[in-house]
């Protein structure tokens, strides 16, 4: 559409302009909002990309996806971290992420999210689904994954699950020897 086109370009104005007759055209369609809001947010009006955003990821029910998706990260980099009272609306913007459409990356950032949020708060059988789904994507994960099974008194799984991320870091290692953050972990 044109107006993610001008968004990826940077043509900010262009962009906004664009969504807003989207919105006009047809406000039932959550797309146009949602373009509007990453517009409006790029341009620096945080606030007011929030408000859009709120309208069409409401806290307190389902609605579009990726609005969903960032609306717990704009919760997560809010300078404070998240604080007691947001965690669970953390949980219910990216629960809901996953429950709608949302683009791949976007699925397997908020299965890595919910992975690392469930195993900080103990609930290891659900980090476990979470982890297991995101390290496929992530490998990093993979040693998040093995402290679920070693937790979970799974010590076979473990090992094998840390032999596997062992062999990935190698094949990433070997395609690019350039790559240091492999070797770091």
């Amino acid at each position: 559409d044109a107006g993610g086109l001008a968004l990826e370009a940077g043509r900010l104005e262009e962009a906004e302009m664009l969504f807003r007759k989207a919105v006009l055209l047809d406000g039932l369609n959550p797309r146009g909002t949602y373009g509007l809001a990453l517009a409006t947010a790029k341009k620096g009006n945080l606030p007011q990309a929030r408000r859009l955003m709120q309208a069409i990821a409401p806290d307190n029910k389902g609605g579009h996806g990726d609005a969903h998706f960032w609306r717990a990260i704009d919760l997560a980099q809010s300078g404070n971290g998240l604080q007691s009272n947001e965690v669970e609306l953390f949980e219910h913007h990216l629960t809901q992420a996953l429950a709608s459409e949302t683009t791949f990356a976007y699925r397997m950032q908020a299965h890595e999210l919910l992975g690392k949020l469930y195993l900080a708060q103990g609930k290891l059988n659900k980090a476990e689904s979470h982890l297991e789904i995101a390290s496929k994507s992530f490998p990093g994960l993979l040693i998040n994954f093995a402290k679920v099974h070693a937790s979970q008194g799974n010590p076979g799984t473990s090992e094998r699950i840390l032999t596997d991320a062992v062999a990935k870091y190698r094949e990433i290692i070997d395609a690019d020897a350039q790559n240091v953050e492999p070797r770091l972990l």
